[in-house]
């Protein structure tokens, strides 16, 4: 168990990591890129999940509670997946963890994620 740090600034892979999952066109994805623009954020488990502290409290009318995802594989072959978390329009959480549960031996590139938006 990880334990709840204070809220920083995103690190370069976070900021990454956000930016590719907003490159891709859903509803609500500008509302979002506006809030994640320059959020706060703390680690929350052992895959480096984040919670989200956002300073633009502009609510995105997204459709779902996970709008958009990515995943792409471990050294291993074993999926990694990343979440992109949204309540009451809110962005609140990128959740990181692997398809079986056992620690992540690489993470994966930014530019090897293949980024999903599952139909409504």
């Amino acid at each position: 168990m990880v334990r709840a740090e204070t809220y920083r600034a995103l690190s370069t892979s976070e900021r990454d990591i956000l930016d590719r999952l907003l490159a891709v066109s859903f509803p609500g994805r500008d509302e979002l890129m506006q809030q994640l623009a320059d959020p706060e954020a703390r680690t929350i488990d052992e895959y480096q999940s984040i919670e989200l502290c956002l300073k633009q409290q502009i609510r995105a009318p997204v459709k779902k509670t996970v709008p958009v995802e990515a995943e792409a594989p471990d050294a291993d072959g074993i999926m990694v997946r990343y979440l992109l978390f949204v309540r009451e329009g809110l962005a609140y959480e990128l959740q990181i963890y692997k398809d079986d549960g056992s620690p992540i031996i690489r993470r994966p590139e930014v530019a090897d994620l293949t980024v999903l938006v599952l139909p409504d």
